[in-house]
């Protein structure tokens, strides 16, 4: 994410050399974003400020174990989160869930940041607040272009911490899940 800075840019021989062998093994636009940066932010102080923002955290367990929901055990597994890969509609559908049967009307957000952050250490620090919000992400314009091929062009994540998530679920009978608009989607 970050722009030129003096270890990665053209002007120092180590930053040259990396980025040389990063296009000789084939990865030009690697290459490129290493030397010249992605554009992503406007300058170094913007980048720094970014990092420094990061709700970085540590967590309390060796592992963190990532699978399909239906091969959880939520009396054994520590859930913290649940995430889906969604289309536009089905996004749509998930953020008026996630809204339901909340009085405040901002529980989801967008947070700035890469594919793996969002789903990550943002969605972690959702699990401090009193009523966590689910998060969409895969607005990283990186990521997307390395999720086009597995995933396809049209997908956005959606991560619920689990008490949200569990909230969701509980609500989606006799909502509008159950209602012609959405059916319609759905066709």
């Amino acid at each position: 994410m970050a722009t030129k800075n003096p270890n990665r840019d053209d002007k120092s021989e180590q930053g040259r050399q990396i980025g040389q062998g990063l296009a000789q093994a084939g990865a030009a636009q690697l290459a490129d974003d290493f030397l010249h940066g992605e554009g992503y932010v406007r300058d170094p102080e913007c980048t720094s400020r970014f990092v420094q923002a990061l709700p970085m955290r540590d967590v309390p367990s060796k592992y963190i174990v990532v699978k399909p929901l239906e091969q959880t055990d939520p009396g054994r597994d520590d859930v913290k989160s649940v995430t889906f890969f969604v289309e536009p509609d089905a996004l749509s559908a998930l953020v008026i869930l996630a809204n339901y049967a909340r009085p405040e009307l901002e529980n989801v957000g967008i947070p700035w940041g890469a594919g793996c952050q969002v789903i990550g250490i943002f969605a972690y620090r959702e699990l401090e607040r009193d009523h966590p919000r689910a998060l969409v992400g895969l607005t990283d314009i990186s990521a997307r272009r390395c999720v086009r091929g597995s995933l396809g062009k049209n997908v956005f994540s959606f991560t619920a911490p689990w008490p949200a998530y569990l909230e969701m679920e509980k609500h989606a009978e006799g909502s509008f899940l159950e209602r012609e608009t959405w059916h319609s989607l759905r066709r």
